[in-house]
């Protein structure tokens, strides 16, 4: 006879253990693959808005965002020493021809009053919970070895889709001498910035090269909740964004069959008669 206990404990295995298995099910589950399209933009005519001109001076990449893959070369972390776990394919930019958002693209290209910055799309995993992958942005025109707008952009998965940009427009002036700065665009403990970013060894007649700095900078940081397949806009005074996030489905290799040419396949020879059993 059974006693009370031990039924107790049998009802609770009983309940636990179909309970572990699907959960050891989920967690083997891949993740999901989504298309992160981005078109990025300015305002032609900027608004005078001075406290929107204040920020960091800098970008923080403590977050260490990956630079998304091109051409022949495969997705990175900024910082190469990082160890990443990154999905064959992911986080490769995509072609023309493999975007959806080319004609918004094009309309913002043409207006008179927005300023085409950069088009950028990808794939990716999100799986869900988890700590979500930045990835790198840089748009619009260069200045030495940095960029009008900067930053980074992540898309995370609970019960929605989420998407996180922190992102710096800057405005850039060049320097030919250091008697030239106005330190007036720098406040405060930006002082300091300013003077490391300077560098008094630069002489624009050896090298042909002008420096430049930045003179001031809006940040931007925001969390959207997103819609698969919508397309999301996030705006600033001086920038905006357009978003679109699309489920993808990664092919299956074992449906990639392609055609073999009929004069690769082996010439079909008769059979002989003493292959053929009499019992026929």
């Amino acid at each position: 006879m059974i006693s009370p206990m031990k039924k107790c404990a049998l009802l609770l295995l009983s309940v636990l253990l179909p309970l572990s298995a699907v959960l050891n099910i989920a967690q083997a589950r891949p993740a999901d693959w989504y298309q992160i399209e981005v078109v990025i933009f300015a305002q032609s005519n900027n608004p005078s808005v001075t406290e929107l001109w204040r920020d960091t001076f800098s970008p923080d990449y403590t977050s260490n965002p990956l630079v998304l893959g091109h051409d022949n070369q495969v997705a990175s972390p900024l910082n190469p020493k990082a160890e990443t776990n990154i999905s064959d394919g992911a986080f490769q930019l995509l072609p023309d021809t493999e975007r959806t958002l080319n004609f918004a693209a094009r309309r913002i290209k043409n207006s008179a009053d927005l300023r085409f910055l950069s088009h950028l799309a990808w794939r990716q995993p999100v799986p869900r919970g988890a700590s979500p992958q930045s990835v790198l942005i840089k748009a619009g025109q260069q200045f030495n070895d940095e960029f009008e707008l900067e930053g980074t952009l992540s898309i995370r998965r609970n019960r929605y889709l989420h998407a996180r940009s922190e992102l710096f427009f800057s405005r850039f002036e060049q320097m030919k001498s250091v008697q030239e700065l106005d330190w007036t665009v720098f406040s405060g403990d930006d002082l300091e910035f300013g003077q490391r970013d300077w560098n008094p060894s630069f002489n624009e007649t050896e090298s042909g090269n002008p420096q430049y700095v930045r003179a001031s900078t809006a940040k931007s940081k925001q969390s959207r909740r997103m819609r698969s397949g919508e397309l999301h806009y996030i705006d600033h005074p001086l920038f905006g964004l357009l978003v679109q996030i699309t489920p993808y489905k990664m092919p299956d290799p074992a449906m990639d069959l392609r055609p073999i040419p009929l004069e690769n396949l082996p010439a079909q020879r008769p059979l002989p008669d003493s292959a053929i059993s009499p019992n026929l």
